[in-house]
């Protein structure tokens, strides 16, 4: 049976029939979803009980929810309802159906059915049987959801119950803990992904080899040759020192003290500053690690009584860290690890936010671990610094009485054999009546850069602005007393001088006994 133009018919009219009712539940859908969403926002914005998710672009919700559940409740329209839709519109008495029906149908009015079907099947238009007039329910749709935007935007917010104001406190609270979470991150990486501190370390030790291979070269027939090559080594071991001095010039000139520091934990404060000043951080890991643990109960525990005196003693640890690293140490990073320490310790005694701040506090911890240890590692490049330009000052020493033999350094491993040598040979030299005896040799015929020149210098210390001569006699008394004054104050300031002058140390031996042989004269009778 030849039955194209009703099969094309039925089909037409199926799809239509899909997407009118497809059409109507999504509809359905949206006028449900956005009165729910007017009621959500309403209770949002009236009591404050629900936190304000509410913005405009939070819309979509009501559009996406229905086209879910209008493609999980998606029609099931068969051809048979396509033909009973048929007849209904056309009023062919169920002729179409009979159609969508007619091959399981038994009997012989099969051909008469499908001939009279074919006939009126080319006078019906899909159109007028399920024609599509969205216009209004899409009107109503879009109704809504301009009530919806007007109440997103000008709805006002009301707090009776202290719900918003609070949940506004702790998102800015959870705020900061991520701020400061990512700061500390940051710093982290950039600590252990920077390559100075290994280069310069590795370039300390280069210049420490060359030292040592320049000492075993010395001669005692060569003075000065001795002296360009000890020239030719000091220079770059005297700006290495003068870089590390100037980063921790301050920390290292401070003297432990328990009048700097207000905490009542001084002693522990005065040896961890001790500690880092020799180059040390074992005080301060025993410190940190005990701050771990107590970081570890407050984390654990339940009890708060228990969480309480966890906090109690963290508190107080971190603070002396802090004081330490703001008054002594003088390293704003390492003052500022400990100050986001101790806002997420303060921060982890709110409920909902102990796991999160716990966590940065933890990771704070560790920063200033990293920090401590980069500091020490400077204060100990310093004094291995220090102790070399010590040793080259005594191979200077020695190279002009003509002991600085090479030959008798062999196998040195260490700067120290070298320093405790050349001691034993300045020892030996001391003058008459000391070691052999007698007086050092010395060669008159090798040339030297000697100029006997003397300087003019004040004794007096700071500057002369004015100075007046006059005849006459002078007041004995007077200017005896100035002058003890001013050799007082002399020898009373060379070290501070030194220290702002930043003098390299193997000077600074010589520069102590010359103020040191300097006699205040007996006040007048």
């Amino acid at each position: 049976m030849n039955l194209s133009h009703s099969d094309r018919l039925l089909a037409a009219v199926r799809r239509r029939l899909v997407v009118t009712v497809f059409g109507r539940r999504f509809v359905l859908g949206c006028l449900v979803f956005a009165a729910a969403y007017a009621v959500l926002l309403l209770v949002s914005r009236l009591s404050g009980l629900i936190p304000d998710w509410f913005q405009w672009w939070t819309l979509a919700v009501v559009p996406g929810l229905a086209l879910v559940s209008a493609i999980a409740l998606r029609p099931r329209i068969s051809l048979a309802d396509a033909g009973r839709a048929v007849d209904v519109r056309s009023r062919t008495s169920d002729l179409f159906l009979t159609v969508s029906l007619l091959e399981d149908a038994p009997g012989e009015f099969k051909p008469l059915v499908a001939r009279d079907a074919e006939e009126r099947a080319q006078r019906i238009r899909p159109a007028d049987v399920v024609p599509f007039s969205a216009a209004p329910r899409l009107g109503w749709t879009g109704l809504a959801v301009a009530a919806l935007v007007a109440g997103v935007l000008w709805l006002p917010q009301l707090d009776p119950f202290g719900q918003v104001a609070s949940a506004k406190e702790e998102d800015q609270k959870r705020e900061r803990i991520k701020h400061g979470r990512d700061l500390t991150q940051k710093r982290i990486e950039q600590i252990r992904r920077d390559e100075t501190k290994g280069e310069e370390s590795k370039d300390l030790q280069r210049a420490l080899d060359q030292l040592q291979l320049a000492l075993n070269e010395l001669k005692p027939l060569e003075q000065q040759l001795n002296v360009q090559r000890l020239d030719a080594v000091r220079r770059p071991l005297e700006d290495k020192w003068q870089t590390q001095a100037d980063r921790i010039k301050e920390f290292l000139a401070s003297k432990p003290s328990s009048q700097k520091f207000g905490s009542t934990n001084r002693a522990q404060l005065e040896k961890w500053q001790k500690d880092l000043q020799d180059g040390r951080t074992d005080s301060l890991q025993e410190s940190l690690e005990e701050m771990k643990q107590e970081l570890e109960r407050l984390a654990k525990s339940d009890d708060p009584q228990e969480r309480a005196e966890a906090s109690r003693k963290l508190r107080k640890q971190l603070q002396a860290l802090r004081e330490l690293a703001r008054e002594q140490l003088k390293s704003k990073a390492l003052c500022a690890a400990c100050d986001r320490a101790l806002e997420q310790l303060e921060l982890a005694q709110s409920e909902g936010l102990s796991t999160e701040a716990l966590e940065a506090l933890a990771q704070s911890l560790e920063l200033s671990q990293l920090e401590l240890e980069e500091l020490a590692q400077s204060v100990e490049d310093l004094k291995r610094l220090e102790d070399a330009l010590k040793t080259l000052q005594l191979a200077k020493q020695c190279n002009k009485l003509g002991q600085c033999d090479g030959s008798m350094c062999q196998g040195f491993s260490s700067l120290d054999e070298y320093q405790r040598l050349y001691e034993q040979i300045m020892a030996g030299m001391g003058g008459p009546g000391t070691g052999e005896g007698g007086k050092a040799p010395e060669d008159d015929t090798i040339e030297s850069d000697f100029s006997p020149e003397k300087a003019q210098a004040n004794l007096q210390a700071g500057k002369t602005l004015l100075t007046l001569k006059t005849r006459g006699v002078g007041e004995t008394g007077d200017v005896r007393l100035e002058y003890r004054e001013a050799v007082r104050e002399v020898k009373q300031g060379w070290s501070e001088a030194v220290r702002q002058e930043r003098i390299p140390p193997g000077y600074t031996e010589g520069i102590k006994k010359y103020f040191d042989s300097i006699e205040v004269p007996e006040a007048a009778p």
